[in-house]
């Protein structure tokens, strides 16, 4: 898991923080129909998730909030056109500002109103309700994750 100390995120630490989000999932009785992967560090969540979960129907949206480990105004690089859930479960690395998470919700309820969160770490930053998290870390850690 992610620490003060240990700044890296390791395969093992990401198998077990996506299981608490699959338990937490199931704990909760939500059934999902789809799984939206938010582009790039979101999707290897949205693949495992896709997995475990046995959901077939994933997509994925493409963000920009980083550039050389400098933030920037968020932009949507990518949103698939043909986009139909019944309710779906957004996912994404981590939340740090709160931008992104924004961003897509401005566009997904567009489509529907029926979808929930799932974020592997938490800063902490933002007001926004996620409803499954990983791990809550410290708002000024920048975190190394294993595909980085």
């Amino acid at each position: 898991m992610v620490t003060e100390e240990n700044k890296k995120l390791t395969w093992t630490d990401f198998d077990k923080l996506t299981n608490k989000i699959i338990q937490n999932i199931h704990d909760s009785n939500i059934k999902f129909d789809a799984i939206i992967g938010i582009v790039r560090g979101g999707l290897f969540l949205a693949g495992q998730l896709s997995y475990k979960l046995d959901i077939k129907k994933v997509y994925t949206i493409n963000t920009q909030l980083y550039a050389d480990k400098q933030l920037i105004s968020p932009k949507v690089l990518y949103f698939p056109k043909d986009i139909h859930f019944k309710n779906a479960l957004v996912v994404d690395d981590i939340l740090d500002t709160g931008a992104t998470f924004n961003l897509i919700n401005d566009l997904l309820k567009q489509i529907s109103d029926n979808y929930h969160w799932a974020i592997l770490l938490d800063k902490g930053k933002s007001n926004e309700k996620i409803d499954f998290i990983g791990q809550n870390i410290n708002r000024d850690i920048w975190v190394e994750f294993p595909w980085n």
